[in-house]
Order: structure tokens, then C-alpha cells, then sequence
């Protein structure tokens, strides 16, 4: 199973989702804590951003965004790729 998960940082100060209204009503912090949820879920690789296939085509502003957000540890984590096996 694959998802993006924002941490709770993340998932508290993103309002107003694409202009919807929308809003996030929880974030995850450690990818483990899944395993509450599900104790059969195995994390099996974290993704960050400069991993994913589109970050090559993101504009170089955003490359240089997600070098500074890579430093800070609650930054970094903000929105990652999950993959999980049952």
C-alpha cells in the first residue's frame, strides 16, 4: 500500500486545500504509528521528496526549496510518500 501522509505540523497549518474548504484532520508523525492502527502494516520505504520521479521535473525554485526543508527535521518530514506491506 502506497500514500502521502503529512506530519501533524503539516496536517495543523494547511488550510483551505486547493481552495475547497478542505482541511486535514490528522497528521502521522512516525511512519510506524500505523501499526496502531493496523499491526499487520510493515513500512517498507519512506520517500522523500527528492526521490519521487516528478521532483526532476518540479521547477528549480522548488529544488531549492526542498534543500532548505531537507535541514529541518519537521520540514523534511512534512509530506512524504509510504509504502507499506501487509
Amino acid at each position: 500500500m502506497v500514500f502521502d501522509a503529512l506530519n501533524p505540523f503539516a496536517a495543523k497549518n494547511i488550510t483551505n486545500i486547493g481552495g475547497t474548504g478542505a482541511s486535514y484532520k490528522w497528521g502521522l508523525g512516525d511512519p510506524q504509528d500505523i501499526k496502531k492502527l493496523e499491526p499487520k502494516l510493515n513500512l517498507i520505504k519512506e520517500f522523500r521528496t527528492s526521490e519521487l520521479v516528478a521532483y526532476s521535473r518540479l521547477p528549480l525554485a522548488m529544488h531549492a526549496i526542498v534543500r532548505v526543508m531537507d535541514t529541518i527535521p519537521t520540514l523534511r518530514r512534512m509530506n512524504r510518500v509510504l509504502l507499506y506491506r501487509f
